[in-house]
């Protein structure tokens, strides 16, 4: 997955390249300029594109939080889009039977009156230390 600059559809980085979106890891990318800045009077640096000088993201500093530019960051996916004409005929619509639908009505029950009861019962009945 890479992840390109919209205006010149410049690299910018891969996914492979930044571990946890760490903001430390960007500085390795060459086609990223940091340039620091103020925002609403906080000390950030901006992220920019080296070829076009766009802000592509924005690092806040204390504490380190990398937040990105959606609007000039393109995000292109190693898998092709789906075809839905294909994908539609992949899908099989038969109905459930009625033992199917009743254990999907017991399924869906339990986790409903289990989320509703587990809280009371740990309320009620929990350890106390």
């Amino acid at each position: 997955m890479t992840f390109h600059c919209k205006q010149c559809h410049n690299l910018l980085f891969r996914k492979e390249d930044i571990v946890l979106n760490s903001p430390l890891q960007f500085s390795k990318c060459e086609n990223i300029i940091f340039k620091e800045s103020l925002r609403v009077a906080l000390p950030v640096l901006e992220m920019r594109c080296s070829r076009c000088n766009s802000v592509i993201g924005i690092v806040q500093q204390k504490p380190m939080l990398f937040v990105p530019d959606i609007e000039t960051i393109t995000e292109d996916l190693i898998t092709p889009p789906i075809e839905l004409e294909n994908f539609s005929e992949q899908i099989n619509n038969t109905p459930l039977s009625q033992e199917d639908n009743l254990i999907a009505h017991y399924i869906t029950s339990a986790f409903y009156w289990g989320a509703l009861l587990l809280p009371l019962g740990l309320a009620f009945f929990g350890k106390e230390k």
